[in-house]
């Protein structure tokens, strides 16, 4: 996995097709999506988790800076959604003391191909609305 800092200054010249109102905008949802993730890490004590979690900062800040796999839009949008999806489904596992989810690699959104990523095995509650309602 490529490390933050490396990955921000990969994104240099992508940024500057973006127009200024547009990268003041991306740089403060990143900068709060960076923040939070090293606030919560400092919670969580299992390495796998944690691993998983920098791994979904890393694919918001490939899509979302890097604009890795532009040419697949939904997909990119699909890929960010469902390994968030996972990501949350691995907390919660935490949280129940249950199992966590099989480990499942990443979605890679530079990759051919239009379909989204799932993991491996889906969840009973997989698509049940992500805010519990």
């Amino acid at each position: 996995m490529t490390d933050l800092p490396e990955l921000i200054a990969q994104t240099a010249s992508a940024l500057a097709v973006l127009s200024e109102h547009a990268r003041s905008n991306c740089s403060k949802a990143m900068q709060s999506v960076r923040s939070g993730m090293n606030t919560d890490l400092l919670m969580i004590s299992d390495p796998l988790v944690r691993d998983r979690y920098r791994t979904l900062v890393a694919l918001l800040y490939d899509i979302g800076w890097r604009g890795a796999g532009q040419a697949h839009r939904e997909r990119q949008i699909g890929d960010a959604r469902h390994y968030l999806r996972h990501v949350q489904h691995t907390l919660e596992s935490v949280i129940d003391g249950a199992p966590l989810p099989r480990h499942a690699a990443p979605p890679r959104p530079d990759r051919p191909g239009g379909e989204a990523w799932l993991p491996p095995e889906l969840p009973p509650h997989w698509s049940d609305p992500p805010d519990g309602s």
